[in-house]
């Protein structure tokens, strides 16, 4: 099962979202906190219920302080052979999942979705609590993968990574995020932007630059001249599927107002320095790389990546040889260079590996420009979170958008 998270400023877009699914006979609400389990009147929607179920929490919302983000969307998608399983269950997959997280005390409501051969169901909530404060959402991601894990485990349900093919199908250099044929180049950038700058931990612009290369992307620096150590702004380029610059250098000040300053304020936020300096996740981490490593050729060293959701994006000279390796862990969010997760990581080591292999690149989908060799097949980057696709905006954009033609008006909900 796969865990999709997205916050909002305000309830009206993922409600809207829903409640249009359900007109249109693709959707129907299944239960609440506040609202039996819904088994017969599938056609109801339930709009005068799901308003009263946040009622109590809208006070609290107009004054949550620093919670930009209040309302929570989430969906859970169970494996395509697992269609079989009933509403109770899935009430009661909701009930134990939310209390994983830390939401067992919340309003919500669930959606049931059967658009799609697959079906899934979408949870809407908020993350804060009755008293103003907000819900700690510390590695988020880490809980929600262990909670939909233990999901799989309780109710007999299909894991995740043996259809993960069918469901989460990996983003390579071919199948990146970043599409030339949307023309609408600065809201793609911006809505990778977003995403990144919530679910990774990077603390170097080198690590972001490598990062956004799995998205289709390069970022460059400019250097301060007075301190050359930090940067004083950053542009970025849409990359073909060579990964070679195929627009316009585009600013980030003219993408989002403020987004340097965000991407700065990540790299240097107790919040990063702490997910990056977490024990558990550098073993972690390393048994995932020492298991890369056991790779026979890039074949297999390609499929390995791909089985632990990491990639890995390297920088080499003009002669080939690897001076620089990055890792992405997609499960915990994490980015860092790999001399900075032990000696037996760095970039020398992944050279000499590289040089038993051989010179052919056994096919594989990667791409080398300006000194990137783009390597992994993990692809938990995107094509299940749908960032920046050809004709899918994210779901909090499609939130702020509505809210800007609203002119900011107060919704009625």
């Amino acid at each position: 099962m796969i865990a999709k998270i997205s916050t909002a400023t305000n309830i009206s877009g993922g409600l809207g979202y829903n409640l249009k699914k359900i007109e249109k006979g693709e959707a129907y609400v299944l239960v609440g906190s506040n609202i039996l389990l819904n088994t017969d009147e599938k056609q109801k929607t339930f709009e005068k219920e799901i308003s009263q179920e946040f009622s109590s929490h809208l006070a609290v919302l107009q004054k949550r302080g620093r919670t930009k983000k209040p309302i929570v969307h989430i969906s859970l998608n169970p494996s395509p052979n697992d269609n079989k399983v009933d509403d109770v269950t899935y009430a009661y997959m909701v009930d134990d999942y939310l209390k994983e997280m830390g939401f067992e005390n919340q309003p919500f409501v669930v959606f049931k979705h059967e658009d799609i051969d697959r079906h899934h169901i979408h949870i809407l909530t908020t993350n804060v609590k009755a008293d103003g404060t907000k819900i700690d959402d510390s590695f988020s991601h880490r809980r929600s993968m262990a909670a939909t894990r233990g999901l799989e485990e309780k109710y007999g349900l299909i894991p995740v990574d043996q259809h993960s093919k069918s469901i989460q199908p990996f983003v390579s250099a071919d199948t990146h995020v970043f599409n030339l044929e949307n023309e609408n180049t600065k809201a793609q950038i911006k809505q990778i932007a977003d995403y990144v700058n919530d679910r990774y931990h990077f603390e170097t612009d080198s690590e972001y630059k490598a990062l956004m290369r799995l998205f289709g992307l390069h970022a460059e620096f400019s250097k301060d001249e007075s301190d050359e150590k930090h940067s004083r702004g950053v542009v970025f380029y849409g990359l073909n599927s060579s990964g070679e610059r195929v627009t316009e250098p585009i600013e980030a000040s003219t993408i989002q107002k403020g987004l340097f300053k965000k991407i700065k304020s990540k790299i240097f936020s107790k919040k990063t320095k702490k997910a990056l300096s977490d024990p558990s996740v550098r073993q972690s981490l390393k048994g995932k790389l020492d298991f890369v490593k056991t790779a026979a050729s890039k074949k297999d060293f390609y499929k390995k990546l791909s089985e632990k959701n990491i990639d890995i994006v390297f920088r080499q000279n003009e002669a080939g040889r690897i001076y620089g390796a990055t890792v992405v862990d997609h499960d915990f969010g994490v980015v860092l260079n790999g001399s900075k997760i032990g000696k037996d990581y760095s970039a020398n080591v992944f050279n000499h590996l590289f040089s038993s292999f051989g010179s052919s690149s056994d096919g594989l989908p990667f791409s080398i420009s300006d000194g990137f060799v783009v390597l992994g097949g993990s692809g938990g980057i995107a094509s299940n979170e749908r960032v920046g696709g050809k004709s899918e905006e994210s779901e909090t954009d499609k939130i702020n958008r509505q809210i800007k033609k609203r002119k900011k008006k107060k919704s009625n909900i």
